[in-house]
């Protein structure tokens, strides 16, 4: 017993010395930590920023370097200031990512209702930071109205999975210009997609981006899951308003971007884990990546 409270005691110890260097040291760059007499909530730390968030399975996935290409594009291509649109928000880790690399405002856009107390304690964490947080909860779509959400075998659940192509809940959806005149972000300077297989049925909407000067897009494709009834080339057209950078930020040629798109191996090296899925960044033609 004695020995147990020795060991229980030096790991706390321990945690509580990898926290405060952490939290001081912008170049360490994810901890996840349980938060001590709040059961069920976790701290985050991000390059020196903290953030007090309810537990979810995933955070460690999270802390073990989730996307690190991912943050650093956001590292590069978001200023101080910046007002940042998170289409597909999840749980919140690009929030995250945008909040420490400066955004002024960011609008998270998640239909998921099972993800609104993640988003909500969010909104908590960033506000003493000066980053103006708010949260929508429709989901974009190629017109507006209700649609079905939800996963495959219909529960309504905190997963990435979830996405119009299931079933569990009716939410509202609309065009995405619709809601960035509703919420005031009519030109946003930086724009993240994720929405699992839907940016298919909204690439007129992707394109009329491209007409915003100075905006960035960090798409992410997912070839798989695009709706059977859908025409890939629409998206693969509207592609083509912008020059193209892939996740690393190196250019990335448009045939390039077509072949992944309707190729059909199941796990192709440009892909992750989960198959044919990969990130493209947008800059409207003729822009160099790099803002001044």
């Amino acid at each position: 017993m004695l020995r147990k409270l020795l060991k229980d005691s030096t790991d706390q110890i321990i945690r509580s010395l990898v926290w405060t260097v952490v939290t001081r040291a912008p170049l360490v760059e994810r901890v996840v930590q349980p938060v001590p007499g709040k059961a069920g909530w976790v701290r985050i730390a991000i390059s020196g920023s903290t953030f007090l968030m309810p537990d979810h399975v995933w955070w460690k996935a999270f802390a073990d370097g989730w996307e690190a290409d991912t943050f650093r594009a956001y590292r590069t291509l978001i200023r101080p200031g910046d007002a940042v649109v998170d289409v597909g928000a999840w749980i919140g880790p690009t929030v995250m990512f945008a909040c420490v690399c400066g955004a002024g405002r960011i609008l998270a856009i998640e239909p998921n209702p099972a993800c609104r107390r993640y988003l909500d304690a969010l909104v908590d964490a960033v506000s003493p930071r000066g980053t103006e947080l708010v949260v929508c909860p429709a989901g974009v779509y190629a017109a507006p109205g209700e649609a079905e959400f939800g996963t495959p075998d219909g529960r309504v659940a905190a997963r990435s999975s979830a996405s119009l192509a299931g079933r569990g809940v009716r939410i509202e959806v609309a065009r995405l210009p619709d809601l960035l005149a509703r919420y005031g972000y009519l030109h946003p300077a930086f724009v993240k997609i994720d929405i699992e297989g839907a940016e298919f049925t909204i690439a007129d909407q992707i394109a009329a981006l491209a007409a915003l000067p100075g905006i960035r897009v960090f798409l992410s494709l997912h070839p798989p899951l695009a709706p059977i009834d859908i025409n890939k080339r629409d998206l693969v057209a509207a592609l083509a308003r912008f020059d193209l950078y892939d996740a690393r930020l190196e250019p990335i040629g448009h045939e390039t971007v077509a072949a992944r798109v309707f190729s059909n191996e199941r796990m192709p090296g440009w892909g992750t884990v989960f198959g044919n899925f990969f990130e493209l960044t947008l800059a409207p033609q003729g822009e160099p990546l790099r803002r001044i």
